[in-house]
């Protein structure tokens, strides 16, 4: 059989492939109980990790360069999550306060942890604590279909033995279970976020300090603007300009906008630092001409 040219072999492997044994996508059966915790050592325990982050971001966000910064000020937060069919580290987002999960990977140092990194704008800096105190003091009221099964064990229980009156008080009075414990009781550590944080590509190949390449970063949507702005500020080298046609040298999918950068970890780690704008970071695998040329909308 004769083998077609293809104009984009970035996008195919050969003689690469490798038998695997099929997996369902479903969920369904899954490990989604909350792991047990000693609810107030716990709490503290995140209060403090959590306090120690927040102190971090608010000298970062002290020290941005007004002659470099753009965007929304705000930082970036590293969670170790619990890995479960719960997925409880997409509960770090909040539309309403404008936070954001950017990147998600695997903890190379345990297989039963996630990493999940989320950026958080400074009118939010108080959120994670406000969730960390809320699962510490209050309980969720408990549900009509709860409230409906605790009357049926009452019921149950007065035809057994009526003077058990003291003890249907109690069952009565139950608490609900704690505010917030789908993700506080999976949260195990939060650091503030770094380049290393949102690099979610095979991390032996990250770059030495000092060492310029092609990075391929993964900007939040409506970013482009201010990605080239801040580049520009720093001096780092982009495709990501318009052509004589006004086609910009991008891809682009739903939420994220794929450009390339020459800069070493420094320069990034100023960008994220002075600027909103990255949700992701991998090493570019072909020479930026090569993409470009197969990859322009």
């Amino acid at each position: 059989m004769v083998k077609r040219s293809r104009t984009l072999p970035h996008l195919y492997l050969r003689n690469n492939g490798k038998k695997a044994k099929y997996t369902s996508a479903s969920r369904g059966g899954g490990k989604t109980t909350p792991p047990y915790r000693n609810r107030k050592e716990h709490a503290e325990k995140l209060e403090r990790k959590i306090g120690e982050a927040i102190e971090k971001a608010r000298q970062q966000l002290e020290s941005r360069l007004s002659e470099i910064a753009v965007g929304q000020p705000g930082f970036y937060l590293e969670f170790e999550v619990t890995k479960d069919d719960a997925n409880a580290y997409s509960s770090l987002a909040d539309r309403r306060k404008k936070l954001e999960l950017v990147s998600v990977k695997p903890s190379l140092e345990q297989e039963d942890i996630v990493k999940a990194t989320v950026f958080v704008p400074e009118s939010a800096t108080d959120f994670f604590q406000k969730k960390v105190e809320q699962y510490c003091n209050k309980n969720n009221k408990p549900s009509d279909k709860l409230n409906q099964k605790k009357l049926e064990v009452v019921a149950f229980l007065f035809l057994i033995d009526t003077k058990l009156n003291r003890f249907i008080f109690l069952l009565l009075l139950l608490p609900g279970r704690p505010k917030n414990e789908k993700l506080i009781t999976r949260l195990e550590n939060v650091e503030i976020g770094t380049v290393e944080s949102l690099f979610t590509d095979d991390f032996k190949i990250f770059p030495q300090n000092g060492q310029a390449i092609w990075w391929e970063v993964w900007l939040r949507r409506d970013q482009l603007e201010n990605f080239q702005t801040i580049t520009e500020r720093l001096e780092i080298t982009t495709k990501s300009a318009k052509l004589e046609s006004d086609k910009l040298e991008i891809v682009e999918f739903p939420e994220r906008i794929v450009v390339l950068a020459m800069a070493n970890v420094e320069a990034i780690e100023q960008v994220i630092k002075n600027s909103d704008t990255i949700a992701e970071l991998r090493i570019a695998k072909d020479t930026p001409s090569f993409f470009f040329r197969n990859n322009t909308y």
